[in-house]
């Protein structure tokens, strides 16, 4: 069984080492990434605002108390607009990997979300993945505008 922790009440060395991993490991897949560093350092001050807990939700996720993944998400500021809440990242581990366990991760994001008046979710993650888009497609989201959108 998989257990979410927000960031804030976490190890964030846990966090640290999941975003490293995540990184070196979608590389090849994502020109975006080639130039982030992976030291400690980096890696800490990429994740700064993800304490923010306000405009900012982080969650490791465990298996039996071992850091096995995270999702990584903020809000959206749009002038004249709603706001929206903008996913960044999402990781497993191979192991780990599977479509119920993506889903309890972007649904927790989700509840989040519209309990801060949040209208719509989305993210733009690794875009021409089409195993990945399956995944996003099957719990509601929508390509609008080279984006997955769901409305809550």
């Amino acid at each position: 069984m998989l257990e979410l922790r927000q960031l804030s009440i976490c190890n964030s060395d846990d966090a640290v080492e999941l975003y490293r991993k995540m990184i070196e490991e979608n590389r090849k897949k994502d020109v975006r990434l080639a130039n982030i560093p992976t030291d400690d350092r980096s890696i800490r001050n990429l994740l700064q605002y993800s304490f923010d807990i306000e405009n900012n939700l982080f969650f490791v996720v465990y298996a039996r108390n071992i850091p096995v993944g995270f999702i990584d998400s903020t809000r959206v500021f749009k002038e004249g607009m709603k706001d929206e809440w903008y996913i960044k990242s999402v990781f497993l581990e191979d192991e780990y990997q599977d479509p119920k366990a993506f889903a309890c991760m972007v649904y927790k994001i989700e509840k989040l979300a519209k309990l801060k008046k949040i209208e719509s979710v989305f993210s733009n993650s690794l875009m021409q993945n089409n195993e990945i888009n399956t995944m996003w497609e099957h719990i509601g989201y929508t390509v609008e505008q080279e984006k997955r959108v769901k409305f809550l």
